[in-house]
């Protein structure tokens, strides 16, 4: 489940990396640094629902792009023998990005060899 949303939030980064550069220009900073803290429930079915923002970073983008990312990912079917028909997850999603154009060159790159 791990590298489906991460491969999801990679491909939201992607499409959001215009949002990553316009708020890089208007805060006059190209390093790209912040930490959300995200709740959401896995379905039996694998669906993502009920996507909470517990604590927000500095970037909008960067709480946007995981959320989207959750809306977005298809995880497996919970397991048959697994007492539950839900499961609530608490993820901390974080970037920690030196420089937006190479961020956006990297995404770039994965996005081309297929990673995402």
């Amino acid at each position: 489940m791990y590298y489906a949303i991460l491969r999801a939030w990679y491909n939201r980064l992607y499409l959001m990396t215009p949002h990553f550069e316009r708020w890089s220009y208007l805060h006059g900073s190209s390093v790209l640094r912040g930490t959300v803290l995200i709740r959401f429930v896995i379905e039996r079915s694998g669906a993502v629902s009920t996507i909470e923002v517990l604590e927000p970073s500095v970037m909008a983008p960067l709480d946007e792009s995981a959320k989207g990312a959750l809306k977005e990912v298809i995880l497996p079917r919970l397991p048959d023998d697994f007492r539950k028909d839900r499961e609530a997850v608490t993820g901390r999603f974080v970037m920690d990005i030196g420089d937006v154009g190479a961020f956006k060159q990297d995404l770039a790159w994965g996005k081309r060899l297929g990673e995402f």
